[in-house]
């Protein structure tokens, strides 16, 4: 059973002034030069959610406890009056080159996604809680040194439920007095935080009515959740239970039937191995032929999906010599189900198990992830990467059945899930 709780928030003090230069996009896509942009501001959150690239752990982990307290005793960061549920909503755009990646009906000018952020009993809520993508152990190491160290949930691990009827997001949208996808803020319920980070909107409101809490955790209670992003925070947060006994982290829930949730793929992109492997290993497993009009990402994407439309699966490979499209040949599809047990994101499983590992030469980072067809395109021809596999995204409910049915972990960068929240809009000084 999925036991939620009301908290009191950790946020940014309006009094201090420009708390939307105080916030910063999730640790984890920040390189050193956006998180030396970031920590030019002395409050920013990034001094002590993120490790900057070649900074030792240990530094860090200390730093960041020395600037959390800090913030809390010059009243940067403050705690909200009461124990609340939490909106968290999010309005965002895609660039043209990921709304091409989208299916035309599924592609909008503007999207406006939001979520119910509560706290989540990890010891009572365990065995209806599913990842979906494999974790580092270090990554996770170092997520729960810092949360210990801090005694804090940076922000929430974003997480989805199904709810056919959206009965939840009805309710959130009826207290808040708006209706998607419009937004009209009622000025008898204003946010709590609502600002700009790189063009999207993050805005934050409290829910305290009682009975309104009440009836959304009966609600959840039933629910089965899956991580959507966080893998890291959420790993960790089961080791500070496990270790420490803290029971609850932070999460924000969201209905996986949510039109504005978007799942988008990484593409991965090789810079150093044995390319003569690497083009038998994909001749082993796909028909392949030259398609140089797909150097444009719409066109490649579109063929793409008539591939898969007519029941293929289907993928590219870009390399100086062009680009390739690879339709996966059905009776190794077949064998290879039934060699691993699994049938959702199969196409994924081969690509990196028997195409990319086996031919990888150099160190893990030498296998590079965008979002972008051609980001992956120039990396081949201006960064010295030796090929670029462009692959389909996966939909919600294929992610769902492969976590809650399969019970299996897609390869890691499989998915990319939209919108990202932000770090600083909502966090959780932990008192167990």
């Amino acid at each position: 059973m999925v036991e939620i709780a009301p908290f009191k928030a950790t946020i940014l003090n309006s009094r201090v002034g420009g708390v939307d230069k105080l916030i910063c996009p999730v640790y984890d896509s920040i390189d050193a030069k956006v998180y030396d942009k970031y920590a030019s501001n002395k409050n920013n959150v990034v001094h002590f959610t993120t490790r900057r690239k070649g900074t030792p752990e240990n530094e860090y982990i200390e730093y960041a406890k020395q600037q959390i307290d800090r913030s809390f005793r010059e009243k940067v960061l403050i705690e909200t009056e009461g124990e609340s549920l939490y909106v968290y909503g999010i309005r965002y755009r895609l660039p043209d080159e990921l709304l091409e990646q989208l299916p035309p009906a599924e592609r909008r000018d503007q999207y406006f996604a939001f979520g119910l952020i509560a706290l989540i009993d990890l010891e009572s809520s365990a065995d209806d809680i599913v990842g979906h993508e494999n974790v580092f152990a270090a990554n996770v190491t170092e997520r729960y040194d810092v949360m210990k160290k801090c005694m804090m949930n940076f922000s929430p691990v974003s997480a989805e439920y199904m709810m056919p009827d959206h009965e939840i997001n009805n309710l959130l949208q009826e207290y808040l007095g708006f209706k998607r996808p419009e937004l009209k803020i009622d000025p008898e319920n204003p946010p709590l935080i609502n600002v700009i980070l790189n063009g999207s909107q993050h805005i934050l409101w409290a829910v305290n009515d009682s009975e309104l809490i009440k009836k959304i955790q009966d609600l959840m209670s039933s629910r089965k959740v899956m991580i959507l992003d966080g893998h890291h925070r959420y790993t960790a947060s089961k080791q500070l239970l496990e270790k420490d006994g803290i029971r609850y982290t932070m999460m924000m829930f969201m209905d996986g039937g949510d039109r504005a949730l978007k799942l988008l793929p990484w593409h991965r992109c090789i810079r150093n191995c044995d390319m003569d492997e690497l083009k038998r290993r994909v001749k082993d497993i796909a028909d392949v032929e030259v398609c140089d009009s797909c150097i444009d990402p719409e066109a490649l994407h579109r063929r793409m999906c008539e591939i898969s439309d007519s029941g293929g699966f289907s993928m590219a490979m870009y390399t100086k010599e062009g680009m390739q499209l690879m339709k996966l040949r059905s009776g190794l599809i077949e064998k290879m189900e039934a060699e691993v047990g699994e049938k959702i994101g199969i196409d994924l499983i081969i690509l990196q198990n028997h195409v990319i590992m086996p031919a990888i030469i150099g160190p893990p980072e030498d296998l590079v992830f965008t979002q972008f067809t051609s980001e992956a395109v120039r990396k081949v021809n201006e960064d010295g990467f030796r090929a670029a596999f462009i692959v389909n995204p996966l939909r919600v409910s294929e992610v769902e059945r492969k976590a809650h049915e399969e019970k299996r972990n897609f390869p890691q960068k499989s998915t990319f899930f939209l919108p990202k929240v932000a770090e600083g809009i909502a966090m959780w000084r932990i008192r167990e």
